[in-house]
């Protein structure tokens, strides 16, 4: 298990306004459910398309924000929201926010990756 090691992101993001990468799982059990929910969900192409409010946890991290698409897996739903499996990437847009039980990032948008095991 990898975890983030980036107290100062926030910090860092206001001050140079760059891309930063966070080298981590989504969350520390990544066998973990990804559940999520939003104002409303479609299937476009090859990915869900989540908008307004959405809300997507695994275990203790949760993703926040206006806009999420998901790739990769399939869906279903059930009383907690919408279930993802084997997700490959996620494109969070708009009001993002990465938190965890040691922090909180908060950003325009936040890109995870599965293969690179990485949130940028």
């Amino acid at each position: 298990m990898m975890k983030i090691i980036l107290p100062t992101l926030t910090t860092l993001l206001a001050v140079m306004a760059v891309p930063t990468t966070a080298h981590a799982q989504f969350a520390t059990d990544s066998t973990a459910p990804i559940t999520g929910s939003a104002d409303s969900g479609t299937y476009e192409n090859n990915y869900f398309l989540l908008t307004g409010q959405v809300d997507i946890r695994q275990a203790d991290v949760r993703i926040l924000a206006d806009t999420v698409k998901v790739f990769g897996g399939s869906g279903s739903a059930n009383a907690a929201g919408e279930v993802f499996d084997d997700v490959s990437r996620m494109e969070a847009l708009g009001n993002f926010f990465y938190i965890t039980p040691e922090q909180e990032v908060k950003g325009d948008q936040g890109i995870y990756e599965r293969a690179k095991d990485s949130f940028t």
